[in-house]
């Protein structure tokens, strides 16, 4: 695996779980703001 397809998945992943903590953000029904990752 070269390094251009090591970095197309990892910045896929990190954009995956950016959409989940926002995702996570918008259906908690809590006050408290969960730590930054």
């Amino acid at each position: 695996m070269n390094m251009r397809q090591e970095f197309r998945i990892s910045a896929f992943i990190s954009w995956y779980l950016h959409l989940d903590v926002l995702n996570y953000l918008e259906h908690s029904t809590f006050g408290i703001r969960p730590p930054n990752f």
